[in-house]
């Protein structure tokens, strides 16, 4: 499975029933592509919380639009291409890059946190939420 070694760590995730996917793609094929893959591989996966979207298109808008959600810094977005975190972040949601064989972040564009295998998930969302809880604390004195 490659790039997907550890995919049962994002099965894991999607049964607290908080976690969304929104997918970009480039036309109705593709989704119908993606649905069948993410429903083989992510059994555990809720189909109402899955959405997909048209390349290029923010996902920070298509998650409030599709699924009422407010993005802030208790969103976290998994994603491997910059320009998705950098939109996310800029909304105050936490952005996660995803480094692949394709997308490696080589240029060196995104500076957030960054996971190369999937088991790492977890860790790097808990950094996340400690960074989060940390900014409540020191707003707080």
């Amino acid at each position: 499975m490659g790039a997907y070694k550890n995919i049962e760590e994002i099965n894991e995730l999607a049964k607290s029933g908080n976690v969304y996917i929104i997918s970009a793609s480039p036309n109705a094929q593709a989704d119908s592509d993606k649905m069948a893959w993410i429903t083989k591989y992510l059994p555990d996966f809720p189909i109402q919380n899955i959405c997909f979207c048209r390349l290029g298109e923010n996902k920070a808008k298509i998650i409030e639009k599709v699924f009422a959600i407010k993005v802030d810094n208790t969103c976290v977005l998994l994603d491997d291409y910059t320009k998705n975190l950098t939109e996310w972040e800029n909304v105050g949601g936490v952005g996660i890059k995803r480094l692949t064989t394709v997308a490696d972040n080589s240029r060196g564009l995104w500076r957030g946190l960054a996971i190369r295998n999937l088991r790492d998930l977890k860790g790097a969302v808990s950094l996340a939420w400690v960074g989060f809880a940390a900014s409540l604390f020191s707003n707080n004195k």
